[in-house]
Order: C-alpha cells, then structure tokens, then sequence
C-alpha cells in the first residue's frame, strides 16, 4: 500500500488527530467510514431536495477524480529547528478525491457550492544548514474544502472558476529529519485554501466528464520541522448529475 492510500485512510473527512492514527480504528475500516459518510451527505441532500425544492430547479452532482501534483521547490517553504533548508526537493504525486456540487435556480445556476475531499502523495528532499546529512521523508496532503464556484451555464460545456477553504492534513511517513524522532506517520492539521478553473462536459443527460488546473497551499508543522505546502495540481475526472 502506498504513502497516498495509507494517509488517505488515516484522516477523515474532519481529519483526525494523531493520537487516533495511532489507537483508533484499522486503516481500512476508517478509509470505509469515510466514503460512507461523503456518499451519506449525497444521500440527504437528494433526499431532501423532494421536499424542499423540485428537482428541476436544481442542479446536483457527483463526481470523482485523479489528479497528478507539482509542487514548488522554494528552500524558504521548508524551516528545520526555525531554519530554512538547503537543496529542497518537493516531489509531486498521483491522487484523486470526490467532490459534491450544487447549483441553484436562484443563481441562475451560474453561482454553485461543492463539499470536496481530495489528496495526493509526495516526499520531500532537503539538507538542513550546517549538516552534510540528506533528510527524507514520503509526505501525504489531504484536503476537506467547502468550494464556491462561478460558472457558464452552457447546455453541453461549462467553463468554471473557483475557490475553496478548508482543512488540509500533511502526513509525514518514514521521516528521516536530523533532531527528530523518527515516527512511521505524524499528522499535522492546517487551514488549507485553493484556486481553481476547470471545464464540465456533458456527455450524456446524467453523465459528465471534468478537467481542471488548481493551486493549493496549506503550512503543516511537525516536531521540530514544518513545510509550507504549495502545489499545482492537473484533475481529470467523471461524475453524476441528480
């Protein structure tokens, strides 16, 4: 199992704290939890709709993606004992997440707000000033974003732009940092925001297939190091339309 899949079932969609990576339910069972509880909130927002609004009035979907990150190599984004790194190496991954949309009616169903949780894997490279010594580390970024997007409401192809803010995970795995201990997985918890713009496609009256370049940043910090996060990111993905 790689460093991607293993910090995405040790971080919930409210992502949890160390201490419950550590004693807390079994990877698999909490990676099962969490998709059950996004598709539950797809469930109550298309179960309520019948009540509080016609279908037809609305616009509900839900998609899934994989998405490739690049991130940036900055030395002043790694600080080890408050100092910044030398010879930084931000190594990029493969990813994916899930993400559900609402357009309204009201808006004219131009103006839309997603729930998203999303990820992807990575490692970083780096030599800490006055040591001769490389520090390592396999890095896994996790993202729960409330997203608020502006689109065209074209029949087939639907240009969009958006912003989204959030919590975001950093999951540092086989960290080999001098001054540290060396711990298998430690968590840090951040505020993380993102800018993104994409295209929606329809392919059929329920299907659709989406691509989008997004930017995120989120500063993690562990014991005696921290990272500030900023990466491109190229998404591909399909979704549902309700």
């Amino acid at each position: 199992m790689g460093p991607f899949f293993v910090g995405l079932s040790g971080s919930v969609f409210l992502p949890l704290r160390e201490h419950d990576l550590n004693h807390s339910f079994p990877p698999s069972n909490i990676f099962f939890m969490k998709s059950i509880l996004l598709l539950m909130v797809a469930v109550i927002l298309v179960g309520s709709t019948d009540e509080l609004m016609a279908l037809d009035e609305i616009d509900i979907y839900l998609g899934g993606y994989a998405q490739g990150s690049m991130p940036s190599d900055s030395y002043n984004d790694v600080q080890a004992h408050g100092r910044s790194a030398q010879n930084l190496s931000v190594g990029g991954g493969l990813g994916g997440g899930i993400k559900i949309g609402l357009f309204h009616d009201v808006t004219n169903r131009i103006i839309g707000i997603e729930l998203e949780y999303g990820g992807n894997g990575g490692d970083l490279r780096f030599q800490q000033l006055g040591s001769i010594g490389k520090s390592t580390a396999d890095l896994v970024v996790l993202h729960s974003m409330v997203n608020l997007i502006v689109r065209y409401p074209h029949e087939f192809m639907r240009p969009y732009i958006g912003v989204g803010f959030g919590s975001s995970s950093g999951l540092l795995i086989n960290a080999k940092v001098e001054g540290r201990k060396n711990k298998d997985v430690e968590s840090s918890l951040a505020f993380g925001h993102q800018y993104f713009a994409g295209l929606h496609m329809n392919v059929s009256e329920k299907i659709f297939l989406f691509g989008e370049f997004k930017y995120i940043r989120a500063k993690y910090h562990w014991q005696k190091f921290s990272v500030d996060y900023r990466s491109q990111s190229v998404v591909g993905g399909i979704g549902y339309q309700f």
